[in-house]
């Protein structure tokens, strides 16, 4: 009695092995692939989400507003937004008989130096009037102010009062003969975005 013994080849063995896996990948490829594209084209942004109806919201961390694009596979670019706080002026300047009134003024304010001392150069415009405020201290350390209206010469300001959450400074002679301005300033907010 003779056995017979039949084994397959070890290539055979290797190669029906690997059509299998080929089978198997050749199946499962396309479905990875499209799944890959479909990851990278979505507009997705690592945050902790929260947005409100208009797809914006709030970066406690960074001060940020700023908004995700989305919907419908289309893709508007993010608006980032900041709060700034500045200062505004109500301004009355009493010229004699005239008196300039304004509004929610905002002034710029810069370090300065004039006459060899530096300071603090508030500008802003009553109507049709500029208005200068130089801030500094003196040699005898004491804060001193002068003004100055439409550029022409620096006066002293006499005294500086606030009653009532209203200001006045009282000016020295001056060549448009400004005698006062009564200023209140408020802080404010502003939202600017890009």
């Amino acid at each position: 009695m003779r056995i017979e013994v039949r084994s397959e080849s070890v290539f055979a063995k290797i190669r029906k092995a690997f059509s299998v896996r080929f089978k198997i990948v050749r199946t499962i490829a396309p479905v990875l692939a499209i799944a890959m594209v479909l990851s990278l084209n979505s507009p997705a942004w690592s945050h902790s989400g929260r947005t409100n109806s208009s797809g914006c919201h709030h970066n406690h961390r960074t001060g940020d507003y700023h908004c995700h694009g989305g919907g419908s596979g289309t893709s508007t670019p993010r608006t980032h937004c900041r709060t700034e706080t500045f200062t505004a002026y109500r301004s009355t300047v009493y010229q004699g008989s005239r008196v300039f009134r304004t509004s929610d003024v905002e002034a710029s304010r810069t370090n300065f130096r004039l006459g060899g001392r530096d300071g603090i150069l508030s500008t802003y415009n009553v109507s049709d009037l500029k208005v200068r405020y130089f801030a500094f201290i003196d040699s005898d350390n004491k804060n001193k102010i002068l003004v100055s209206f439409n550029n022409g010469d620096w006066v002293r300001v006499n005294t500086f009062a606030e009653y009532d959450s209203v200001r006045t400074a009282q000016f020295a002679a001056n060549a448009l003969g400004i005698t006062r301005e009564e200023f209140k300033t408020e802080t404010r907010n502003r939202r600017i975005c890009r």
